[in-house]
């Protein structure tokens, strides 16, 4: 007899039933990579690939596409480390961390969390550390969310939960953020989410990031 994936029903000869969550996380981060592609790939002119670039003595860099970066004052805490949503960031405690260009989203996410101000966007900008209260989060709108579950697939700190519509309509089920507190704001819900249906939402209602 031939053997049926787990989490699978049989119903005559086709398969029916949920789809596996390592298949359905694969499908999110597909989207996600194809959603890059389309966002900033296009604008551009270039398909998001990244070239290595040589930093120099002085601070900034001499060619290539840059990432986020750690400066020499960083103390080694690890609070980047530990958001960061794609482990690109590594060191050992008490020494100068650094991050790994090549992995790197660009999300922004151990910038905020730095409590000396140590880390660089592309551009060159140190982020300002922000306390827990002042952090952002991502929030889902409900009115319009189709209860996909990318975002919950994708999350990897599983601060979104799907739960049943409270309304009539299309949706039977739909995302919100259960554990704003574990949120890092890392965007990948907002890159993947199919409808737009997620913003990242700050404390202050300013909309923008803090400068060091």
């Amino acid at each position: 007899m031939q053997s049926r994936p787990p989490g699978w029903e049989s119903k005559g000869t086709h398969y029916q039933g949920r789809i596996p969550k390592s298949a359905h996380t694969a499908l999110s981060r597909l989207v996600v990579f194809c959603r890059r592609i389309l966002k900033f790939g296009v604008e551009s002119g270039r398909m998001c690939l990244r070239t290595p670039a040589v930093f120099s003595p002085a601070g900034g860099t001499t060619g290539g596409i840059v990432t986020h970066y750690i400066h020499s004052e960083c103390v080694g805490c690890g609070a980047c480390k530990r958001v960061c949503p794609v482990a690109c960031i590594e060191g050992e405690p008490k020494k100068l961390h650094a991050i790994d260009m090549h992995k790197c989203i660009d999300c922004g996410a151990c910038g905020i969390v730095c409590p000396v101000s140590c880390i660089a966007d592309p551009a060159g900008e140190k982020y300002q550390f922000l306390k827990p209260k002042e952090r952002p989060w991502a929030e889902v709108d409900q009115s319009i969310c189709s209860g996909c579950q990318y975002c919950t697939d994708i999350c990897p700190f599983d601060c979104l939960e799907i739960v049943a519509s409270p309304k009539e309509g299309y949706a039977t089920a739909l995302a919100f953020n259960a554990h704003k507190n574990h949120c890092v704001s890392c965007k990948l819900c907002v890159t993947v989410c199919p409808k737009e249906t997620i913003s990242i939402i700050f404390p202050d209602a300013g909309g923008e990031r803090k400068r060091a």
